[in-house]
């Protein structure tokens, strides 16, 4: 591949168009400074307005362009797959996502092609969704730390993220972004990247709903010679509704039953089954699963499948001496976004904003300011100048986490940072091993929904008798190990 395609796809188009004004186009919107003709959101109370001097418009100006095919698409979020869909329905549009491009501007500034050898120990395959190229994300810590361990253990890796670039709602071509021990090695065609690294000693597989196909094409072009681990971040093996959360509707019944059989997506999901499950039993691949309640909802779909339940930390539990105190500090801790409780936040905080002192510390953009409530950015790991979110929630004096994911989580960094931190958790039903894990270490409260939430945190000396009973915490957090045993084989 040359350094000119990015150029040739820019140059390509008559207008540039932006999807999502958010927190990733205040991040990323220079890669494309002077380029882009729109923006175009759902937020309704955007429209009409203007960020960094370009016009926001409502999604129905795609519908109004009338020479679609001089048309550009640039996402600027992580959802790519889901607003691809979307945006077909609003017309043939050729789509990009910024951070395609990002890695293709990579590629002309400097970044050369190393010769490789297979000489000598062969690498671990890693391969992981585009999603996993986003700053804050529990998939990106995760496979950072494990890669970390495989290093510290002598394994080279080999880490492979798809690229996409669609033209005319076809995949033109799949392109493959290499890096070997996380430094960039270059740009590949898939074809290309298959006779280049023929061999390796093991796959790890990270979720790809973001391009799920690149598995097959994977698998049936590398030799691997000891154990394939699938790791469940999510549920896109089961459905392309990767978070069991359709039509504003977890997919679980009240005894975490999958409701598949009375959905009207299930030949999608039958089809993604079927994918899955042939590789799965061709190649005998294991999934992993970082939670027991995780294993559970997969094993109801691929029962003849090898699960394993290996949780992405390792920690020891202490008791501590808990001051009595009255609260005063909440937080909302993780990405402000719906699927993690992000509205149900801004709900609680407009009810009791006179009761309590309320936060927010992880990720967020200009759109999810909030008069009156404290906002802190942290770290993904240790040895940054930002805080950690443990590191943050300690010098905060946080007294409450509230972690409210409307869906099943598999398992949820932002848990055992707020129990290394000592704070209570406020968590749902629907919030999968958060949930799970409340119930064991007895370190919160499940509250059927965010009224119910609301009523328990009127009570101010009853929340404050309640939090100071709870007086355990975790210490000597690291990165799980025992996964290298299967890849050992």
């Amino acid at each position: 591949m040359s350094a000119y395609d990015v150029c040739s796809i820019l140059d390509k188009y008559n207008k540039i168009i932006a999807w999502g004004a958010g927190g990733y186009f205040e991040y990323y919107h220079r890669l494309l400074e002077g380029k882009i003709t729109y923006i175009v959101d759902r937020n309704v109370d955007l429209h009409g307005k203007k960020k960094v001097g370009i016009p926001i418009k409502p999604l129905a100006e795609l519908e109004r362009e009338q020479n679609k095919k001089e048309c550009l698409i640039v996402v600027f979020n992580a959802q790519f797959d889901e607003i691809f869909a979307e945006s077909q329905a609003l017309g043939t549009f050729d789509i990009i996502d910024i951070k395609t491009i990002e890695a293709l501007y990579e590629r002309i500034c400097g970044a050369e092609y190393h010769n490789y050898s297979e000489e000598g120990q062969l690498p671990v395959l890693i391969c992981a969704g585009m999603h996993a190229m986003w700053e804050i994300n529990g998939s990106r810590k995760f496979i950072d730390s494990q890669n970390g361990v495989l290093h510290r253990k002598g394994f080279n890796t080999l880490e492979v993220i798809p690229l996409k670039y669609y033209e005319e709602c076809s995949c033109l071509k799949q392109y493959v972004a290499v890096s070997l021990n996380g430094k960039n090695w270059g740009i590949l065609m898939i074809e290309d990247f298959i006779v280049q690294f023929s061999r390796v000693n093991s796959a790890i597989i990270h979720s790809l709903y973001y391009s799920h196909e690149i598995l097959k094409i994977l698998l049936e072009g590398i030799m691997v010679q000891k154990g394939i681990l699938y790791y469940l971040h999510d549920y896109y093996c089961v459905c392309n509704n990767r978070f069991l959360y359709y039509q504003n509707k977890a997919c679980l019944d009240q005894h975490n039953k999958l409701c598949c059989s009375r959905c009207n997506n299930r030949n999608e999901q039958k089809n993604i089954y079927e994918f899955h499950q042939n590789l799965f039993d061709k190649y005998n691949v294991k999934l992993i699963a970082p939670s027991q309640h995780t294993a559970m909802l997969v094993h109801q779909v691929y029962k003849n499948v090898e699960t394993i339940v290996i949780p992405h930390l390792s920690f020891e539990e202490t008791e501590y001496n808990k001051p009595h105190k009255k609260v005063e500090r909440v937080a909302y801790i993780g990405g402000a976004n719906r699927s993690k409780g992000w509205d149900e936040f801004k709900c609680i905080f407009g009810q009791l904003k006179n009761l309590y002192k309320f936060y927010c510390m992880g990720m967020y953009g200009k759109n999810d300011y909030i008069e009156e409530i404290t906002y802190e950015n942290v770290a993904i790991e240790q040895g940054k100048e930002t805080l950690t979110m443990a590191e943050a929630l300690k010098k905060n004096n946080i007294d409450i986490v509230f972690l409210g994911a409307i869906w099943p989580e598999t398992f949820s960094y932002t848990y055992y940072e707020a129990f290394e931190a000592g704070c209570f958790v406020i968590t749902n039903e629907l919030s999968g091993n958060i949930c799970n894990q409340v119930k064991v270490n007895q370190n919160g409260i499940i509250l059927k929904n965010t009224a119910d939430i609301i009523q328990w945190l009127s009570d101010k000396e009853n929340v404050s008798n309640i939090v100071a009973k709870m007086n355990r915490k975790i210490s000597e957090v690291k990165a799980d190990e025992s996964f290298l045993e299967y890849i050992k084989e």
